[in-house]
């Protein structure tokens, strides 16, 4: 069950993605920017870009991850109840 956390992602949209509103909130504030303004600063073409840009999302969303599993399991510790 734990290992399916270790693919870039997954643990970020199980955990906080409750509703769809939510995730498409989040695509339209954090990826979307980011891309067109790296992209606009680049001097790369377009399809370089797009895979650097997946790789580096890929890296730091692993980093975020490991932080949410860690805060979230620090949380739980003194809970009567978790969920």
């Amino acid at each position: 069950m734990i290992t399916k956390y270790i693919i870039p992602y997954v643990y970020f949209f199980r955990s906080r993605f409750t509703r769809m509103d939510r995730g498409l909130s989040w695509i339209l504030i954090e990826p979307v920017p980011v891309f067109l303004l790296t992209y606009y600063l680049a001097n790369i073409p377009l399809v370089e870009f797009i895979v650097l840009f997946l790789l580096a999302s890929a890296a730091y969303m692993t980093i975020y991850e490991s932080g949410y599993i860690e805060n979230d399991s620090i949380s739980i510790m003194n809970e009567e109840f978790p969920v």
